[in-house]
């Protein structure tokens, strides 16, 4: 929520950019990599900061990916490790990159896997990344209306939520459920560009921030 950016995870980029640093290598140098796929914004994240390609000759993944590797919860970074192990004793001497996505990117960790052993005897073992400065303020009360600066819709057995954040008046960030039973609000999320639009706010009976969308004003 404190993020000034929602499509970025600068500390996972830190985690990716101290693994190659501690290795002496760059991304250039990995031959194999294995970055976190659950979902595709924490693959993206990466490879927008790095310039990699979707196509990449060395693929993104070494086992498919979580959606269609699996794993046990919380668990595919593991097989991944094991797969890169297992590769690099083929290709011994060359380098690969495994990348682990946790929470809503906010746990990262990054790691270096070679047949070469690391000189580890000048090297701390954490540092801390300090958080922004520009970190965004959460409103505290209710406001009339929020910009729309992302949203998802979960599917469900009980039917679609939708879950929306974006900001006030004042820049402060807000989060609410989209009101999916609103005709113009449900059309608007289903067209994929409702980035911008302004929703009215108010709270609804059990508590929850309810948005809608009129299409009169924005």
């Amino acid at each position: 929520m404190a993020r000034p950016d929602l499509s970025r995870s600068p500390a996972s980029i830190a985690s990716i950019e101290t693994a190659l640093e501690r290795s002496g290598r760059a991304l250039g140098d990995m031959t194999l990599l294995d970055l976190y796929s659950c979902f595709a914004i924490p693959v993206f994240n990466v490879t927008d900061h790095f310039g990699l390609a979707i196509d990449d000759p060395r693929g993104l993944t070494l086992t498919g990916g979580l959606p269609f590797f699996g794993g046990a919860g919380n668990n595919y970074s593991a097989h991944a490790i094991a797969e890169a192990v297992q590769r690099l004793r083929e290709r011994r001497g060359s380098y690969a990159l495994v990348g682990a996505n946790g929470g809503f990117m906010s746990k990262y960790s990054a790691g270096i896997y070679s047949t070469e052993p690391a000189d580890w005897s000048g090297a701390d073992r954490w540092i801390a990344v300090p958080s922004p400065a520009e970190a965004v303020r959460k409103a505290k009360t209710l406001p009339a209306r929020l910009t729309v600066e992302t949203y998802t819709v979960l599917e469900s057995r009980s039917g679609p939520v939708a879950i929306v954040l974006g900001r006030n008046e004042e820049g402060e960030r807000v989060a609410a459920n989209a009101d999916l039973a609103h005709a113009p609000t449900r059309a608007l999320l289903e067209t994929g560009e409702p980035f911008g639009a302004r929703l009215a706010l108010s709270a609804a009976a059990d508590g929850r921030s309810m948005a809608r969308h009129d299409a009169d004003n924005g």
